[in-house]
Order: structure tokens, then sequence, then C-alpha cells
């Protein structure tokens, strides 16, 4: 698993939120953007997992597919 907050802080659910995860063929890998919570959409930092199972685990979340 690998998370990248930009500005270093560590992922904290009260300041950031994780609403989506998605598959890049070319990398293998889930990912997705890590956004403020509150910030109106500001996109603070991002992650990379292995698995779905692995990412949920992390930031505590269930996805759910649309």
């Amino acid at each position: 698993m690998k998370v990248d907050i930009y500005d270093g802080m560590p992922y904290d659910k009260k300041y950031h939120m994780v609403p989506a995860i998605n598959w890049s063929d070319g990398q293998l890998v889930y990912w997705g953007w890590i956004y403020a919570r509150g910030g109106r959409g500001r996109v603070v930092g991002d992650f990379a997992a292995n698995t779905v199972q692995e990412a949920e685990k992390y930031f505590k979340v269930k996805f759910t597919v649309k």
C-alpha cells in the first residue's frame, strides 16, 4: 500500500476522505485520489494498493461497485 498526502500529513479520516477506487490496467494496481474533507473537492493526495481489500482495510471503508 502506497499513500502520498502531498503536504506530508498522515492520513486521518477526520481530515481526509477516499470516495472511490480505480483499476489501472497499465500498472496493475488499484488507485485513487485522497480528498480534503469539507475542502470542496480539493485533492490532497493519492494512493495505490495491490488489492481492493488492502485499501479498504487501510482506509477503514467499504468500496461499492456502481
